[in-house]
């Protein structure tokens, strides 16, 4: 008498072309940030990818959509941020990552979003050190210049410490971010 229907959640790089499409067919040029960023929003939906893309089509109100708009209509954290703190990881540099934090903070970025930014990143230097041979699977995930920056930091640590690093940032993501000090778990990892 019922029934059961499972959907599984769309790959980003799916849910991107099919944007790039969209917009084309609706007269409007997306950068391949501003794709990449409604596709990882997105979380595997067809629908909410179209959504988005239709708010920002009416919010905008240019036919050029770069990533930095599509990032502050998302209240997605600033490229630059997100890449200071990977830059303060790989870099060993623990004011750098605690002043990058706190300028988080202070744009009033949701700290688990910026995390997630953060460890979307990390895990891309992880899989291209790990697996060279991957990297035409995983760049059509990153815009060019986003992946570019980050191939830069393989091999500056063991496999080993790098899978530490995303263990202690996972951690850092899964403990309760709400109350006084919602950055506090992020400072301390």
């Amino acid at each position: 008498r019922c029934q059961h229907f499972v959907f599984r959640k769309v790959p980003e790089s799916i849910i991107r072309s099919s944007i790039l499409e969209i917009a084309k067919k609706e007269g409007f040029k997306l950068d391949d940030e501003a794709a990449g960023l409604i596709a990882l929003f997105a979380d595997g939906s067809f629908r909410d990818a179209q959504s988005m893309l239709d708010q920002i089509f009416s919010l905008v109100g240019e036919k050029t959509i770069t990533g930095e708009k599509v990032r502050e209509f998302l209240a997605a954290p600033a490229k630059n941020l997100v890449d200071n703190l990977i830059s303060s990881i790989f870099e060993k540099n623990i004011e750098k990552g605690l002043a990058v934090i706190d300028e988080a903070v202070k744009q009033g970025i949701e700290i688990k979003l910026f995390l997630k930014f953060v460890l979307r990143n990390a895990r891309l230097v992880l899989m291209l050190q790990m697996a060279p041979n991957m990297e035409k699977e995983l760049e059509p995930f990153f815009s060019k210049d986003e992946f570019q920056f980050l191939k830069k930091h393989v091999g500056v640590f063991s496999n080993k410490e790098l899978g530490n690093i995303l263990s202690v940032l996972l951690d850092a993501y899964d403990t309760r971010t709400i109350g006084y000090l919602p950055q506090l778990p992020l400072e301390l990892a």
